[in-house]
């Protein structure tokens, strides 16, 4: 898909249906603050910023664990299942995002590490 505006209306419509206030910004600077039901978004211009963005509505709308990788994933997992069309690119820029989160579990001693069949592994893998 090329028509960048059906992302837009997409997102703006998941925002007025959960009650979501958003900050939209220039720049990448991508954020969720569920008890207050706001985000901060990057106006949306191809698919990796409508992925980003359904990730962050994600994390207010869709199931939270409790570790910090758990809810990123599951953002992701949700972003995924509602987007209009989740791309190639769509799920290898998810892969790039959760990947930093993996490296910190499995480079420091005291952090959790997530087993082998985490959906955050699956995500790195690019869903694979």
């Amino acid at each position: 898909m090329s028509d960048f505006a059906a992302y837009e209306e997409h997102v703006a419509m998941l925002l007025q249906t959960h009650g979501i206030a958003v900050d939209w910004r220039d720049r990448t600077a991508a954020r969720a603050w569920r008890k207050s039901r706001r985000v901060r978004l990057a106006r949306i211009k191809g698919a990796s910023t409508y992925a980003m963005a359904l990730h962050e509505i994600g994390h207010i709308v869709g199931p939270q664990g409790t570790r910090r990788l758990d809810k990123e994933a599951q953002a992701w997992v949700w972003a995924q299942e509602n987007a209009i069309e989740w791309t190639d690119g769509m799920a290898r820029f998810a892969a790039r995002c959760i990947e930093s989160y993996l490296v910190w579990c499995d480079s420091h001693r005291s952090a959790w590490v997530p087993p082998k069949n985490h959906i955050a592994r699956k995500i790195a893998r690019g869903g694979k």
